[in-house]
C-alpha cells in the first residue's frame, strides 16, 4: 500500500519545511494498514478503524486546528477513494 497522505496533500495542509512529527506518524499509519491487510474482513476492518483512531488523535496533537480540519477532510476522501470507508 502506498502512502496514503501524498505530498500534494500535505502541502494542502500546509505541512511543507519537513514536519517530522507527522511525516513519522504518517508512516506508522500506513505500517498499520498494511498490518491490517493480514487478517479477515472482521479483524481487518477492527485493526483498520484502530489505525484511524490512532492516526486522527495523534494527527490532532500536532497540527493547528485549520490544518486538522482539512487532513480530517483529506484522509476521509482518501478513504473514500479508495474504498476503505
Amino acid at each position: 500500500m502506498q502512502h496514503l497522505i501524498s505530498a500534494s496533500i500535505q502541502s494542502h495542509i500546509m505541512l511543507h519545511n519537513g514536519n517530522e512529527a507527522v511525516a513519522e506518524i504518517h508512516k506508522t499509519f500506513c505500517s498499520e494498514m498494511m498490518f491490517a491487510t493480514q487478517y479477515g474482513k472482521e479483524e481487518r476492518d477492527a485493526r483498520v478503524n484502530a489505525a484511524i483512531r490512532k492516526d486522527l488523535g495523534y494527527m490532532n496533537y500536532v497540527l493547528n486546528h485549520n490544518q486538522y480540519k482539512k487532513y480530517v477532510m483529506l484522509l476521509n476522501v482518501t478513504m473514500n477513494n479508495r474504498g476503505l470507508k
